[in-house]
């Protein structure tokens, strides 16, 4: 077989490097390209600054999520989002809680566990917002028909043992709670946010993947503000 040039070597190794990348850059944007766009609320839960140097924090109410399988069910306002449990997989943690072998405090399986919320749109009376999207279940798969938020579970608060029918508490990673600015602007999104005055513009694959798309400040998007638009 005929030695490789160190020529070709070279070529062959910038190629798949610039393949890694492209597969890396396509993959990123794939949601922005063919999700379904969908509005969420952005709340002002840290009291901290939200603004860190290059990006802004942002939080979203769907981040903490109540779930519980009563008639109440689903039900969602400014403070309290709450989710009917769907499938068997819930059941299955709930009952490691009471079983004295488990490991659901000391190694807990369900932490960082794949999960996915479905949202619903309702009407919004938000300038440059035609609807708010709400969640109202969650699942660990996709549920056909819905759009399907994947997050990951962040930490876990079981009912009270005195009230079994009380809801758990689950926060939920998303991957979409960071926007990158230019350096000075962040402090005018912060103070947007404050005032409850922003929305968040997601695209959701089928898969349930989501990227930031933009936000919404007053009616304006923040692509149109920095321009100058």
């Amino acid at each position: 077989m005929p030695e490789i040039s160190k020529a070709m070597r070279a070529l062959l190794c910038g190629a798949f490097c610039f393949i890694v990348l492209a597969g890396m850059l396509v993959g990123h944007a794939w949601p922005l390209l063919t999700g379904e766009t969908i509005y969420l609320e952005v709340i002002a839960r840290d009291p901290r600054d939200l603004f860190r140097g290059d990006y802004v924090v942002l939080t979203y109410p769907i981040e903490s999520l109540r779930v519980t399988a009563a008639d109440s069910a689903p039900g969602n306002d400014e403070s309290t989002v709450v989710v009917k449990p769907l499938g068997s997989w819930w059941d299955e943690i709930m009952k490691d809680r009471t079983d004295e072998s488990s490991d659901f405090y000391r190694e807990p399986v369900w932490r960082d566990r794949t999960i996915y919320v479905q949202l619903e749109p309702v009407p919004s009376q938000v300038a440059g917002v035609p609807q708010v999207h709400r969640a109202r279940s969650v699942s660990d798969v996709p549920v056909p028909g819905s759009v399907n938020l994947k997050g990951r579970i962040r930490d876990l608060w079981p009912p009270q043992y005195d009230d079994p029918n009380s809801p758990a508490r689950l926060e939920v990673h998303y991957g979409i709670d960071a926007l990158y600015v230019q350096e000075g602007t962040g402090l005018q999104i912060e103070a947007a946010i404050r005032k409850g005055n922003v929305h968040a513009i997601v695209a959701v694959t089928a898969s349930g993947s989501a990227r930031l798309s933009d936000l919404v400040i007053e009616g304006r998007t923040w692509s149109s503000i920095r321009a100058g638009e």
